[in-house]
């Protein structure tokens, strides 16, 4: 679960013209392992932000901050040794928390989700 931490988030309104974007950057060091993976999202809202890390960490992250609109933000991402990869959780949520400002922590909770019982082929031409 997502919430706002004791101080304000660090978001920022976006600029006229920029576009809902999403890039990540990475710089490696002298032995071409990766030191630091940079993100830059432009007109993003929360609840977006919050389901892409879910899809890369593979777990569910409920947005519980109340917070409306788009946003501006960066992250530096910064792997540990054992770990160059966006999928580390602890990264993701650690950036979240010390970076933009928010509070992170694991709850129970009630989601939505599909279940798929099967697939039937239409006949073409309908």
């Amino acid at each position: 679960m997502v919430s706002v931490g004791k101080s304000a988030p660090k978001l920022f309104p976006p600029k006229d013209g920029e576009i809902h974007a999403m890039r990540f950057t990475m710089e490696g060091g002298p032995d071409q392992k990766v030191v630091t993976y940079h993100v830059i999202a432009t007109r993003y809202t929360l609840a977006q932000l919050t389901d892409v890390f879910a899809r890369r960490v593979d777990r569910v992250i409920v947005d519980k901050t109340g917070i409306d609109g788009e946003f501006d933000f960066t992250l530096d991402l910064s792997p540990d040794e054992g770990s160059a990869s966006l999928t580390d959780a602890s990264m993701l949520l650690a950036a979240m928390k010390e970076q933009l400002g928010f509070n992170i922590r694991s709850e129970k909770a009630v989601v939505d989700y599909y279940e798929i019982d099967g697939v039937d082929k239409a006949a073409a031409g309908n």
